[in-house]
């Protein structure tokens, strides 16, 4: 049997419920420095002053995402989601989850991140507010990117994973001296390491609009979307308080 990390479970609806129902959808390719083409989805209207950009937890894909880009959307937030190189739309001949150990595959993603965030800000140049969203490992890389970047009013972090494979030892010093960025930390009281992670971050935020939210259980990352169908709604609530004035 496969283990978690080897296998990507492809949700059948989510985002392709999106895209069938939001004309402003639209598949983007992204080209990494070593030539690799991976694929994001585009949901909402990029001229947008508000913008998220979602990144899919190791055992996922960015369809992962379907519930909570819809409630971004309706509010008016443009959405960048992608399929990390081997998953999903980004699968290849050379690189594909379901082939490889998956620490093959995400050794790239510290340097995929770097392209996939320039393409983001190229998409969305009119955008004042940004906002990270990140599960798992890509909780680690969101984490990362708000470290590298002044310009990031919101960070959530759903079951995060933030050890050095995905976020240096540099960069949780360099999100130290960002201590005011808001950050949304969920996860389940026996996802040890996902809650270990929140509460480590949580000793470096000092915002006062940084909240956790702990449930009960195992759930890591996106089966915490049907456990609770109003987590999205309650995500969103924040991201909108939270970046009210900026």
């Amino acid at each position: 049997m496969k283990s978690a990390y080897q296998t990507v479970l492809v949700a059948a609806s989510g985002l392709l419920m999106v895209l069938t129902t939001n004309l402003q959808a639209k598949e983007t390719k992204i080209r990494l420095q070593d030539k690799t083409e991976i694929v994001g989805i585009v949901s909402g209207d990029i001229r947008s002053d508000s913008t998220a950009l979602m990144l899919h937890q190791c055992n996922r894909d960015q369809s992962m995402w379907g519930p909570l880009v819809g409630n971004l959307i309706r509010e008016g937030v443009s959405v960048l989601t992608v399929d990390m190189r081997g998953y999903g739309r980004s699968e290849s001949k050379k690189y594909k989850i379901s082939d490889q150990s998956w620490l093959e595959i995400t050794e790239h993603f510290a340097k995929d991140l770097v392209d996939i965030d320039q393409h983001w800000r190229q998409l969305t140049p009119k955008a004042n507010k940004r906002i990270l969203v990140g599960a798992s490992c890509g909780g680690g890389l969101s984490l990362s990117n708000a470290a590298n970047h002044n310009d990031i009013d919101a960070l959530v972090l759903l079951s995060p994973s933030i050890r050095e494979r995905w976020t240096s030892s540099q960069d949780k010093e360099l999100f130290k001296s960002k201590s005011e960025t808001p950050v949304l930390g969920i996860a389940s009281e026996e996802d040890k390491n996902a809650l270990k992670s929140i509460e480590q971050v949580f000793e470096w935020s000092r915002s006062k609009d940084s909240q956790k939210i702990v449930y009960k259980g195992r759930m890591h990352g996106e089966p915490l979307f049907n456990y609770d169908s109003q987590l999205p709604e309650t995500i969103v609530r924040w991201i909108k308080r939270v970046t009210a004035d900026k």
